[in-house]
């Protein structure tokens, strides 16, 4: 974004460059977006945070579970006095990890009363009182052991504190539900791993402000089709990914009688899972057909036969080569390239031939 006010950061690739950040929250069960907001990328999680809970209050959200980034002692008190139930990782201070880390005896909490296991590892938990809640201290020997043998490698220090961890919480649930809901609240990481995988968020290549605004947008409703997606097509064990890529090899065939104005129409499988999710996605009006087109196939190159759009002049548009119809009005000029259509080729000079002949290899 060279025409956007932003100033320059490292970001996690060690590169210097203007940054945004997404602040995102989604349903904690199905993953379900409930909103989003682009903040500059100089911007911490906390200063999000204290943002974003008006947010949420707005909409009626009553609960929360989020990353350590994004609490402190601050945070904490916006939380309740903003009557929210909350589970939230929390940095480890100096004062925290003297006061609630420190005098743990390694003996106590490594015993059989305090472990935990999760789904990837086994923790042990110890509970106190802080801040109108619990603070729990979370001990992860696998993770201690790890952190160890790099600084070994490095010939570093370790630090008494290293393999703990500090979840804080309001709620009424207890101490290995608290834990096991943190570490399972995996939901955000994966939108957030389609939103900048599959549907292409991150790099934004794009100039000027509202266009980065409205890819953010393209992208955040994407993720929404794909989640509800996601949703209907559990209970079949396929990903919406899945689905449409398999969705790419198939037809639609319409009929219509000029005399009657008689229309059917029918969508033709070419590979058999897609009789299985097919009644799922697609109604007889096609409303999912519709959704898929116009946010997920289009703008992210998932495109099938039978497909159609309106286009306005001067738009730049068919990422893919699969289109089939693109009605256009209100322009006096034309300009088509493609590699191939139907086997043939279109030249360059299709493109460039309303144009000054100075202006044809102008790129």
């Amino acid at each position: 974004g060279g025409k956007i006010n932003l100033k320059r950061r490292k970001g996690k690739d060690g590169q210097i460059s203007k940054l945004i950040q997404i602040g995102l929250a989604v349903s904690f069960k199905n993953g379900f977006p409930i909103l989003h907001k682009k903040y500059h990328g100089n911007l911490s999680g906390m200063d999000i945070f204290k943002d974003m809970s008006l947010k949420l209050k707005e909409k009626g959200i009553a609960s929360i579970i989020m990353d350590r980034g994004m609490l402190s002692k601050e945070n904490i008190e916006i939380a309740l006095g903003l009557k929210f139930k909350i589970i939230a990782g929390l940095r480890k201070s100096s004062v925290l990890v003297k006061d609630f880390i420190e005098p743990i005896n390694r003996d106590d909490i490594y015993s059989a009363k305090c472990r935990v296991p999760l789904r990837k590892t086994i923790v042990f938990i110890k509970e106190f009182d802080y801040m109108n809640g619990k603070l729990i201290v979370v001990y992860n020997p696998a993770l201690e052991v790890v952190k160890k043998e790099i600084n070994f490698q490095k010939e570093m220090e370790s630090n008494k504190d290293m393999g703990y961890s500090l979840i804080y919480h309001n709620t009424e649930y207890t101490s290995v539900e608290v834990v096991k809901n943190y570490f399972d609240k995996d939901m955000v990481e994966r939108a957030f791993k389609h939103i900048k995988g599959i549907l292409s968020l991150n790099p934004i290549r794009l100039w000027l402000e509202n266009h980065v605004e409205g890819h953010i947008k393209i992208c955040y409703l994407a993720y929404a089709i794909l989640s509800l997606m996601n949703f209907k097509l559990k209970k079949l064990k396929i990903s919406a990914v899945e689905a449409l890529d398999s969705l790419k090899y198939g037809y639609k065939v319409n009929l219509k009688d000029s005399s009657s104005g008689f229309e059917w129409g029918i969508y033709v499988s070419l590979e058999p899972k897609q009789v299985e999710f097919q009644p799922l996605l697609l109604s007889e009006k096609q409303q999912w057909n519709l959704f898929i087109v116009t946010i997920i196939l289009i703008p992210f190159g998932f495109l099938f036969f039978g497909s159609g759009w309106l286009i306005d002049p001067c738009i730049l548009h068919a990422p893919g080569s699969l289109c089939t119809y693109e009605p256009q009005w209100g322009s006096d000029v034309f300009g088509m390239y493609q590699s191939l259509v139907e086997g043939r080729e279109v030249p360059w000079s299709l493109l460039v031939k309303d144009m000054p002949k100075a202006k044809h290899q102008d790129i």
